[in-house]
């Protein structure tokens, strides 16, 4: 009861308006308001721009999953865990 997971994902097209940290901060405030004391969630190790948001909005990395993921080009990515204290 203590744990949330949280997911965010944003079409391209709107990447750059703030629609991220609006969604974070939304989460974080709603998982705080209902009890939560960490958010989790798993991130494609590929993808800087939002790890870049995670880690601004106060997320750690805490694991790695090697290979977790198939890529169409048949290449593999990792996973990263990341965690917020709140």
């Amino acid at each position: 009861r203590h744990r949330a997971t949280v997911s965010v994902a944003i079409k391209k097209e709107f990447w750059g308006m703030g629609l991220g940290t609006a969604l974070m901060q939304g989460m974080t405030a709603f998982s705080e308001k209902n009890g939560a004391k960490q958010l989790e969630l798993t991130v494609m190790s590929e993808n800087k721009r939002a790890i870049s948001l995670y880690e601004r909005q106060g997320f750690i990395a805490v694991g790695r999953m090697p290979n977790a993921y198939l890529m169409k080009d048949g290449s593999f990515c990792d996973e990263i865990s990341m965690v917020k204290i709140l």
